[in-house]
């Protein structure tokens, strides 16, 4: 019998050889497995043909099963990637309450002008051309409105 226990672990493609004492526990393996991929233990999942390896307080690698030559998978994610993985969450949270509160406010005027623009305009009957208050305008000519004889109160007629 040998005096060590070589185990093969696999991580996100990545294959780690470790060798402990038959004695070692698998405390000590999660540890060593820390050390190499940054998976805490309590993240870690270790596939053992397919089934996952229960954790059984103070056992030796041997007692729980594992023998020289065994393939492990290791399941886990490190503390950074959960953390980008709330982060990510956390905005699309806000990202949808935002369009909740929009939706409830309903539908908002939009303008190809600035209102105060579009008032002069029509107050003054001038022209969009040249620049009003900083804005550059195209020339559209004279704004031509007249109001629907329909709109107009009874009492103008």
């Amino acid at each position: 019998m040998s005096s060590s226990i070589t185990l093969t672990v696999t991580h996100k493609a990545a294959q780690y050889t470790l060798s402990f004492l038959p004695s070692d526990t698998l405390a000590i393996l999660q540890t060593r497995l820390e050390e190499l991929t940054s998976v805490p233990p309590s993240l870690q999942k270790l596939l053992h043909k397919g089934k996952k390896v229960k954790v059984i307080e103070e056992q030796s690698l041997t007692q729980i099963g594992l023998k020289h030559g065994a393939k492990l998978m290791l399941l886990g994610s490190t503390e950074q990637e959960i953390g980008g993985l709330k982060a990510a969450e956390t905005e699309k949270k806000k990202r949808d309450n935002i369009m909740r509160q929009r939706e409830a406010k309903g539908p908002s005027k939009v303008s190809s002008y600035p209102s105060f623009i579009s008032k002069f305009a029509y107050t003054k009957g001038t022209a969009l051309t040249g620049t009003i208050h900083g804005y550059t305008l195209p020339d559209l000519g004279k704004l031509q409105i007249s109001p629907s004889r329909a709109s107009i109160p009874s009492t103008f007629s």
